[in-house]
């Protein structure tokens, strides 16, 4: 990202320029306002003269190749269709398979939403509709709670436990809630709920004081969560830092810091590698000890290890150049969805893409019958058989359904895109001996000793030692 001086006429957006948001609304800025754009309305952008396309290039970066959209993948157009859901945020899969989705309802995050120093207007009061939906794989609505009880959603993730785990951007919290206490909220039908809100069984950060010391959060994004319990925060659009906590919501570490605005001269070199603008959403492999992390305005992902936020790489590609709202892992795969681009420099397919963790190649793209308009979330079923994207300001949530991912389909959960089976000679072997195959070659020779290497299942191969491309 290469940043210029500005001439007099464009002092960015603080001179009176209008940033565009994706709530359809612009967000008009006056001298005296310093705050940047980013933390007042969901999706802004910065001025189109401040920032040009990062031409720029490091050693820890991954640059992958072009490739068109997927016939593979199907878009289900029936799905989801009666769905009365307004801005969605976040979408999650619990452990049965279902899909929870977190909503708005009649709350919209625009320019008036929150003052100069990030505080929202608490006499708004909370939002008087259902916002979390749990639905099943095909569409019916299962459960819905939320009711005045959340005043801006934005990011939900379903642990592997069933546990919710929630973040107000307004209330600059993060919430966990126990999966008993869910199930207990609903009452006689699938549609007759308790009328009292759920309590959570965590919360960090102090209701409606924003900030960036140990306590607090300002604007937090997303939560991943780790199966012994431990998790991390992106913090999101004021504090650009990752934040781990162990189970008991205790700090364990932090990294990252803000590269880009808030109250400062605009930099004129590529962020470094430890630096984001609005981590906007976390995905985990727990396998090799990775957090992949959304960094929306720099346009990429920044992979670090779980244990300490040491970076290993980073992801870019000039097809999907735009900012990237949200990302999912699964075997060795990162599913992930971008935005638009206001900077007029070239068109930028708004779409699904999925990429190869271990050399960073784009596998395939997807996306419904034309572009998405603003895909903010997505999640992946660990099998990758179906694939869900939530759209803000459209009220659309897409399922897409995936064939097979190799040229031979086998069961995806147990198999490794780099691991060669074990092709066992004694079975073809075998296979001869009961038809007689041996015993009708003119010189029978003993083949008992052929196969000399040990039979192995596939459980037992090794750990995929491909080199990755740091």
């Amino acid at each position: 990202m290469v940043l210029h001086v500005l001439p007099t006429a464009c002092v960015f957006f603080i001179a009176s320029y209008a940033a565009r948001c994706c709530c359809g609304t612009c967000c008009n800025r006056r001298n005296s306002e310093r705050l940047h754009t980013l933390h007042r309305c969901e999706c802004s952008r910065v001025c189109a003269a401040v920032i040009e396309h990062r031409s720029s290039t490091n050693n820890r970066c991954l640059f992958t190749n072009s490739t068109s959209v997927n016939d593979n993948i199907k878009y289900d157009q029936r799905w989801g269709q009666n769905l009365n859901v307004k801005q969605i945020s976040a979408v999650s899969i619990d452990p049965k398979g279902n899909i929870g989705i977190f909503h708005r309802g009649h709350r919209v995050w625009d320019a008036s939403t929150f003052s100069v120093d990030n505080k929202f207007d608490v006499n708004q009061g909370p939002i008087k509709q259902s916002t979390i939906m749990l639905l099943d794989k095909s569409g019916r609505v299962l459960q819905e709670w939320g009711r005045a009880m959340f005043y801006l959603p934005h990011g939900l993730t379903i642990d592997s436990y069933g546990n919710y785990w929630i973040t107000d951007v307004a209330m600059h919290q993060v919430f966990k809630f126990d999966v008993k206490d869910i199930e207990q909220y609903q009452t006689k039908s699938s549609y007759t709920y308790d009328s009292t809100p759920i309590k959570p069984s965590l919360s960090l950060g102090e209701a409606f004081q924003p900030g960036n010391d140990h306590y607090r959060f300002c604007k937090p994004t997303a939560v991943a969560v780790q199966s012994n319990g431990d998790f991390f925060v992106s913090d999101g659009y004021c504090n650009s830092r990752i934040i781990k906590f162990n189970k008991n919501g205790e700090r364990i570490d932090e990294w990252g810091r803000t590269w880009g605005f808030e109250g400062r001269e605009l930099y004129k070199r590529p962020p470094p590698i430890n630096a984001f603008l609005v981590p906007h959403a976390l995905a985990l492999d727990e396998e090799h000890g990775y957090l992949y992390i959304a960094d929306r305005e720099n346009n990429r992902v920044v992979c670090s290890y779980a244990t300490n936020g040491t970076i290993h790489k980073e992801y870019k590609n000039d097809q999907f150049g735009g900012p990237v709202y949200s990302i999912a892992y699964a075997n060795n795969r990162l599913y992930l969805v971008n935005g638009r681009r206001f900077d007029n420099k070239e068109h930028i397919h708004v779409r699904g893409y999925v990429l190869d963790v271990n050399t960073g190649k784009l596998l395939s793209e997807f996306a419904p019958n034309m572009d998405m308009d603003s895909p903010h979330d997505i999640a992946v079923s660990q099998d990758e058989k179906e694939i869900y994207v939530v759209e803000l300001n459209i009220q659309r949530v897409y399922k897409f359904n995936q064939g097979c991912l190799y040229p031979c389909c086998k069961n995806r959960s147990n198999y490794d895109s780099g691991r060669n089976d074990a092709i066992k000679l004694s079975s073809f072997l075998e296979a001869r001996r009961r038809f007689n195959f041996f015993e009708k070659r003119p010189n029978t020779r003993d083949f008992s000793k052929v196969n000399t290497e040990p039979e192995t299942s596939d459980e037992e191969v090794g750990e995929n030692n491909t080199e990755r491309i740091v």
